[in-house]
């Protein structure tokens, strides 16, 4: 039988383990792990294709066919229009963001003796969940005019969202097809 010492030195890694005085961090697994989770957490960004990539700013690759492509058969006469798919490349650029949250190894070991459940798994919903729902309420309300007296501002302030992005372009939504949006919003910057 294994003792505690031969379990902990088998299974946590000492590059994983942080103090109270270290900044607390994930490794390339876990982060890979929370994002996935945090985009399955809205119904939203689940329909938003991701791309995981190693620098802060670069380009994305970006095969589009766009347009009403799609043409009564008639026989005899090919369609009229033919289209070809267009090869561009969409501009990124992240800012670093931080959720913080403490969570003590006693609380988790009391929750786990009076609840009788996995706390760590709620926890680490709850937690992707939230990052979730703050990546698409960024996603469409940041504004990094925003002053430094409203209440959000640490928030709203890290990136400008969609809807700041379609009033820079003079878009309004009011009668916009959806596609026209989406089309506006990620071929602009």
């Amino acid at each position: 039988m294994r003792n505690n010492g031969q379990i902990a030195n088998s299974s946590i890694s000492k590059g994983t383990i942080h103090t109270g005085l270290d900044p607390a961090a994930m490794n390339y697994e876990e982060v890979d792990a929370f994002l996935q989770m945090a985009y399955e957490s809205t119904e939203f960004l689940k329909g938003i294709r991701t791309e995981t990539r190693d620098g802060s700013k670069g380009t994305i690759d970006k095969i589009g066919v766009t347009g009403r492509n799609l043409r009564k058969k008639r026989e005899g006469n090919p369609a009229g229009k033919q289209t070809e798919p267009v090869y561009q490349q969409v501009p990124y650029s992240v800012v670093p963001v931080t959720l913080q949250y403490e969570i003590t190894e006693e609380k988790i070991r009391m929750e786990q003796r009076v609840r009788k459940q996995n706390i760590e798994e709620i926890i680490m919903g709850g937690m992707t969940r939230n990052f979730g729902e703050n990546m698409q309420d960024l996603g469409f309300n940041g504004d990094m005019s925003t002053l430094n007296t409203d209440p959000d501002y640490d928030f709203l302030s890290i990136a400008d969202g969609w809807l700041k992005k379609l009033a820079r372009l003079g878009i309004s939504l009011i009668g916009l097809h959806l596609t026209q949006l989406v089309s506006s919003v990620f071929s602009s910057d």
